[in-house]
C-alpha cells in the first residue's frame, strides 16, 4: 500500500500504512511532530514487523478516519490489535490503539510511540505529570544521556513563535528518551517507563490500549493555514561566506573473519584509490592468533600505504606489559591510534586506559589511546568518565537501531553530526573518532537473552543488500558531509571486501540474486569515499538543505585551494528538481551531480 499525504483540517502528514507511520505532522510549513506509530519490541528490543489488514479510509464532513487491524505473529508472539486515526477540521488528531495477546510471550514494549522532531532541541516545553503537576523546561540541545522527561501525561512545546502543539497520552504512564543517542532523528515518548521490569510476560487475554491526541492552539491555525508547503523545487542555500570544515581522516575495517589469503593485485590497486589514512583491525588481546592477525592487518595496511587503527578488547586481568612489546614486534604499518575497549563493560574503564598507557610508555610506543565504546553513542554518553585518561573519544554508528526503511536511514544523517558535537563536549574538544560506521548493527549490547546476541560470524544479521546499491552511495555522501561539519577527527567506514565492504571480492562470485556486481567490482558507495579521498587534507562547506533527508548539497575545496567542486545529492528513490543559486537541475533517483567551480 503506497504512502500518501493525509490532510485533516489545517494539518498535513505523510501516511505510510505499511509501517503504521504518520510522519511529518505539519501546520503549513511548521513541523509539529516527526511522527506517531505503533511498535512491538521483543525481549531483546528487536522490532517485529506487523501485518496490516482490513484497511479503510473514510471522510465524513469535518472528520477523516483511517482504521485497520494490525497483527504481530512471529515465533511464540501472537498479538492482534485495532488501530484508528481520526483527524478533525479543528486541527486535532487522535491515534488510538487497542490490542490483545493470543499467546504467551515476552516483550519489552508494545504500544504507541510519539516522535518529536530534532528541531525541537532547545525549544520551550511544559510537561503535565500524571498527578497534575506542571513543569516548564526545554528540550535538550546536546544529547541527553538519560530520559529528559518522565511521568508524562501531556507535553506542550513551542513549535514556532506563537504556535504551541499539545500531545496528550492516555492508557499508560509515558516517558521520553533522546533517540539521538542512536542517531534517530527524534525525541521518543513511549510506555511503559524503563524503570518498570522488562521483558513483560504476556498471557492470552492480556490487553494494551493507548490513545495519543494532538492539538494546536485555537488561534494558530488561521495564522498558518495558507503557509502549506508546495511541491516546488527544493532550494539549497548558497552562503556568501560560510564555514569551511577540515575533512576527517578516512579508513576501512578489516573483516571480522580476517583470512590469510592475500589480496589480488586488482583488489589492492582498487582499494589504494581511496587514499586511506588507516585500516582498522579488532583484536582480542587474549586470543591465540593475536600476533598473526596483527601481522596480517599490518601487512594489508602497508599495501594500502595506510596506517593501522588498532581496536583492542581487554579486561582487568590483561597483562599489558606482555602485550605492549608485541605491538612493536608484529606491527607492519604505522600505528595511528589504539581504540581501547573492555570485554566486561559497555564503556572503557579508566583503570584500563591507565594500565595500557603505562605499558606503552615502558616500551616507548607513542600511540594515542582513544576510549569510549565500540557500541552506540548512548554507551559513551552514559559513561563520560571513561574519557578521563584518554587522548580522545570513540564510538560507532549504524542507522538501523529502531527503524529500517530508506527514509528513516536518511533522517539519521544530520543526527550523526549531533552525536559528534555532543561527544566533543564530553571530550572537552579532544579528537572524536567514529569507528566503525556500518549499515546494520554489529552487536546488541542491550540484549536480554542469548537469542538476541549478534556475533561476528553471523553475517546474515549484519548484511544489508542496500550496501551494494546506489542508495548506499547517496547515504555515504550524506554521512561524510555531516560528520565533517561536526568536526570528526577520523571515520572508519564499512569493511574492505565482501558483503559488508566497499567492493566485491575478485576470488568469490556473489550469488546473482544478492548482488548486481561482478567479482572484484567496487560498490556504488566506493565513489563517495574516493571523492573524499581525492580531496584529503582539504575542506568542505555545506549548502544547507530545507529537507536534509531528501537532498543534500556541499562543496569540497582542495588543500591548496586550486580546486573547488560542488556536489548535489538526491537521497530519494524518485527524481527531484533542486535549485542551487542560479542552477536548476533534476536529479535522478540517488543521483550525485558534481560541478567543478574552480
Amino acid at each position: 500500500m503506497p504512502s500518501a499525504t493525509l490532510t485533516t483540517g489545517p494539518l498535513t502528514a505523510l501516511w505510510q500504512p505499511e509501517g503504521t507511520f504518520l510522519r511529518f505532522v505539519r501546520l503549513g510549513s511548521i513541523e509539529l511532530l516527526r511522527g506517531i506509530y505503533v511498535a512491538l519490541r521483543d525481549e531483546n528490543w528487536g522490532t517485529i514487523a506487523p501485518v496490516l489488514a482490513n484497511y479503510r479510509e473514510d471522510i465524513r464532513g469535518d472528520e477523516t478516519i483511517v482504521a485497520f487491524d494490525l497483527n504481530w505473529q512471529l515465533g511464540d508472539i501472537d498479538f492482534r490489535s485495532r488501530v484508528e486515526i481520526r483527524g478533525r477540521v479543528d486541527g486535532s488528531l487522535t491515534y488510538h490503539f487497542a490490542g490483545e495477546a493470543f499467546s504467551a510471550f515476552q516483550s519489552n514494549r508494545i504500544g504507541l510511540l510519539v516522535l518529536h522532531a530534532p528541531n525541537a532541541a532547545g525549544k520551550a516545553t511544559r510537561i503535565t505529570h500524571t498527578n497534575g503537576q506542571v513543569d516548564d523546561g526545554e528540550f535538550p540541545t546536546l544529547i541527553s544521556a538519560h530520559q529528559p522527561f518522565s511521568d508524562i501525561q501531556r507535553i506542550e512545546h513551542q513549535a514556532a513563535p506563537g504556535t504551541w502543539v499539545t500531545v496528550e497520552m492516555e492508557g499508560s504512564t509515558f516517558e521520553m528518551e533522546d533517540q539521538r543517542n542512536w542517531t534517530d532523528a527524534s525525541f521518543k515518548t513511549y510506555a511503559p517507563p524503563l524503570a518498570e521490569p522488562f521483558p513483560v510476560h504476556y498471557q492470552p487475554g492480556d490487553r494494551v490500549e493507548q490513545t495519543v491526541t494532538v492539538r494546536i492552539e485555537p488561534d494558530a491555525a488561521p495564522d498558518h493555514a495558507s503557509d502549506n508547503e508546495s511541491d516546488s523545487d527544493l532550494a539549497f542555500t548558497v552562503p556568501d561566506a560560510g564555514t569551511w570544515h577540515l575533512l576527517p581522516r578516512l579508513g576501512l575495517e578489516t573483516p571480522a573473519d580476517l583470512k590469510a589469503a592475500p589480496w589480488t593485485q586488482h583488489e589492492t590497486e582498487t582499494l589504494r584509490q581511496l587514499r586511506l589514512d588507516h585500516l582498522r583491525v579488532s583484536l582480542d588481546v587474549d586470543s591465540a592468533d593475536f600476533a598473526a592477525r596483527l601481522d596480517l592487518a599490518g601487512e594489508q595496511a602497508a599495501r594500502l600505504n595506510a596506517g593501522l587503527e588498532l581496536a583492542l578488547f581487554a579486561n582487568d586481568e590483561t597483562d599489558f606489559d606482555s602485550l605492549a612489546p608485541q605491538l612493536l614486534a608484529h606491527n607492519r604499518a604505522p600505528l595511528r591510534r589504539i581504540l581501547l575497549f573492555s570485554r566486561a563493560s559497555k564503556a572503557t574503564p579508566v583503570a584500563l586506559t591507565t594500565k595500557l598507557r603505562s605499558a606503552l610508555k615502558r616500551v616507548q610506543v607513542d600511540a594515542p589511546i582513544f576510549a569510549g565504546t565500540d557500541h552506540f553513542f548512548a554507551e559513551l554518553n552514559r559513561a563520560p568518565e571513561s574519557l578521563e585518561q584518554a587522548d580522545g573519544a570513540t564510538f560507532s554508528i549504524n542507522p538501523q537501531v529502531h527503524a529500517f526503511d530508506d527514509l528513516s536511514l536518511c533522517e539519521t544523517l544530520e543526527i550523526q553530526a549531533t552525536t559528534v558535537k555532543s561527544a566533543r563536549a564530553l571530550a572537552t574538544d579532544r579528537p572524536v573518532i567514529i569507528s566503525p560506521i556500518t549499515f546494520r548493527m554489529r552487536a546488541n549490547p542491550n540484549a536480554t537473552s542469548a537469542s538476541g546476541s549478534i556475533t561476528a560470524d553471523d553475517k546474515s544479521a549484519r548484511v544489508d543488500l542496500r550496501q551494494t546499491q546506489p542508495f548506499a552511495r547517496a547515504w555515504t555522501f550524506g554521512s561524510l558531509l555531516h560528520l565533517t561539519t561536526a568536526g570528526a577527527y577520523a571515520c572508519t567506514y564499512f569493511e574492505t571486501l565482501g558483503d559488508l565492504g566497499v567492493m566485491a571480492q575478485e576470488t568469490e562470485s556473489p550469488p546473482p540474486d544478492q548482488s548486481p556486481h561482478s567479482s572484484g567490482a567496487p560498490f556504488p558507495l566506493f565513489e563517495a569515499l574516493k571523492v573524499f579521498g581525492d580531496f584529503q587534507g582539504g575542506t568542505l562547506r555545506e549548502l544547507p538543505s530545507p529537507k536534509p533527508w531528501e537532498a543534500l548539497g556541499f562543496e569540497l575545496r582542495s588543500a591548496d585551494h586550486s580546486t573547488t567542486q560542488r556536489f548535489l545529492v538526491n537521497l530519494a528513490a524518485s527524481p527531484q528538481t533542486v535549485r542551487c543559486g542560479d542552477e536548476r537541475v533534476t536529479l535522478a533517483p540517488y543521483e550525485i551531480r558534481s560541478t567543478v567551480l574552480t
